[in-house]
């Protein structure tokens, strides 16, 4: 859109809508109201005059129908004829006069480490996508094109791993959210297998009364891989744990000595290749 700002569209349920904007120079604005995407013979439209931010609020009912598609066009004018006419292409109105500004379809085409997510709505706004394993509220990503439909790709994502999210188109002046919608979606596994290994590989020596600190180092061709989950069993029975690598490619868990004797623990993980067994023994106090 050719604006500084905008333009950007507000909708007050069954009563009206607001369209505004900010222009680069002090001029007069002028809004048409068409039923067409063309552009053809404007059906109503106002003006605005001497300022570099506009408001125009186009009252619900009379020429404007409920349960129709509008669309707007404005044209910036320097009265002093030193700056050539601003105009946007026809924008679309939310085609329900409900007031219901709203997403429809949202769409992720996911990879092992990204995602590309994609929506759209009948209100234009800037488009944003909050997201993380967590919370959607983690990280955030943006555009800025003040449209209706957005495609958003979000990178640095862990494999195998669901990710909630958030999409939302955003007022272009003020960034307010017009309309949003929540998801999840689930990122492919690694076609690589991962590697554990011992980053001490020797018999651990400890109390009944002590806590081992076990931990392994996850691999893929000899750099750290975070987000990976490993599963601790002592074998023989449930006792163990489960964590998930850091960013060093390193998952650790904390375990008591038990019984005197060896105590073997195994680490596995569905993304590896292999799986490793800690010896711990355990000498009585």
């Amino acid at each position: 859109m050719p604006f500084t700002g905008g333009p950007s569209v507000r909708v007050t349920p069954n009563t009206s809508f607001e369209i505004r904007w900010i222009a680069d120079f002090v001029g007069n604005g002028k809004v048409e109201i068409f039923d067409n995407a063309n552009g053809g013979t404007a059906i109503t439209g106002q003006t605005s005059a001497g300022s570099t931010e506009h408001r125009v609020v186009f009252t619900i009912g009379g020429i404007l129908k409920a349960d129709t598609n509008y669309f707007f066009r404005i044209t910036h004018s320097d009265p002093t004829g030193g700056n050539p006419d601003t105009t946007n292409d026809p924008a679309p109105f939310p085609p329900v006069f409900s007031g219901v500004q709203a997403i429809g379809d949202v769409f992720a085409d996911v990879d092992v480490n990204s995602a590309v997510v994609s929506w759209k709505s009948n209100v234009i706004g800037l488009g944003r996508v909050g997201y993380g394993t967590a919370s959607p509220n983690e990280f955030a990503a943006t555009d800025a094109f003040n449209i209706t439909d957005h495609s958003i790709a979000l990178t640095g994502l862990l494999a195998g791993a669901i990710y909630q999210f958030r999409v939302s188109n955003r007022h272009a002046i003020d960034g307010d959210s017009l309309a949003e919608k929540t998801g999840s979606f689930t990122t492919k596994h690694s076609t690589t297998k991962v590697t554990l290994t011992e980053p001490l590989a020797r018999p651990r020596v400890i109390y009944p009364e002590d806590v081992a600190t076990l931990s392994v180092m996850v691999r893929r061709q000899g750099a750290a891989v975070p987000g990976i989950l490993v599963r601790f069993r002592a074998l023989g029975s449930t006792a163990g744990g489960d964590a998930l690598s850091d960013a060093n490619g390193k998952a650790a868990i904390w375990m008591q000595g038990g019984a005197p004797g060896l105590l073997r623990v195994e680490a596995s993980s569905p993304d590896a290749h292999n799986r490793l067994v800690i010896p711990v023994v355990v000498r009585q106090s």
